[in-house]
């Protein structure tokens, strides 16, 4: 979930992101006032409108790269992510240990 506070009122407006277990984290605010963030365990980008708290997500090109949970806007209305593999498989105990 991703929540609005109103600081005058105390209210906040939560919404529930498409995608189950998305993990929603590394917001950020582009210069039109949308809200960028991470979703780490979706393997997506989603911006939110901050009038209607629409969702737009943008899934990543390759299902074996995984986001970071951060990320960063640039003032020429880029957003920056860092961005790493994803592991087939976990490392063997006695690989770890070399």
């Amino acid at each position: 979930m991703v929540g609005r506070l109103n600081p005058e009122t105390g209210d906040i407006k939560l919404i529930t992101m498409p995608q189950p277990r998305s993990l929603p984290y590394g917001m950020v605010v582009s210069s039109t006032n949308a809200l960028f963030l991470v979703e780490f365990g979706a393997n997506r980008v989603a911006s939110i409108d901050p009038v209607t708290m629409a969702v737009k997500e943008y899934p990543l090109p390759n299902a074996d790269i995984a986001s970071s949970p951060h990320c960063h806007h640039e003032r020429r209305r880029d957003l920056v992510l860092g961005l790493f593999a994803r592991l087939s498989r976990s490392p063997r105990s006695e690989d770890r240990a070399r």
